[in-house]
């Protein structure tokens, strides 16, 4: 393991060299290394967070590996098209319209909570799009794929 880690040398003024670190220390230092990289590795995959399922209850039927594979599917899809730019292009039309009618006669507060009404349910209608693109694609799953827990 020691010869993993570079070792710098010291130039003295006649021109020779000197280790700046012993085999002991580079070996140590290695060690360290591979520990500290070993338990990071461990952290990563004990924080593995599945994704959110959005309410829809025909993923119970599959495999964990194939309903992060649906929801995600679902994501993108529900996120590639039109009605997620409706979604929220029009909260934004609508906030940046009242913003500029009534910048004078609005509290500063009042923008942010004015923003929490425009997109609270524009991302309950994201949520219920999303909900359904992931009904349209477990049904068209083949049963082969599908497991009972």
């Amino acid at each position: 393991m020691a010869d993993r880690i570079l070792r710098f040398r010291r130039r003295w003024r006649d021109g020779s060299t000197h280790p700046l670190l012993s085999v002991g220390q580079a070996e140590a230092i290695s060690e360290d290394l591979l520990a500290d990289e070993r338990k990071a590795r461990r952290k990563r995959q004990r924080r593995r967070i599945e994704p959110p399922q959005y309410g829809a209850k025909c993923l119970a039927r599959f495999a964990p590996a194939r309903r992060r594979a649906i929801v995600g599917a679902a994501v993108r899809n529900v996120n590639s098209r039109w009605a997620t730019g409706l979604v929220v292009g029009v909260p934004l039309a609508l906030y940046g319209v009242a913003m500029w009618l009534g910048e004078s006669a609005m509290p500063e507060y009042f923008g942010i909570y004015m923003l929490l009404v425009l997109f609270l349910p524009a991302i309950v209608v994201h949520m219920g799009l999303v909900r359904r693109e992931i009904e349209r694609l477990a049904a068209s799953e083949p049963a082969a794929e599908q497991r009972s827990l």
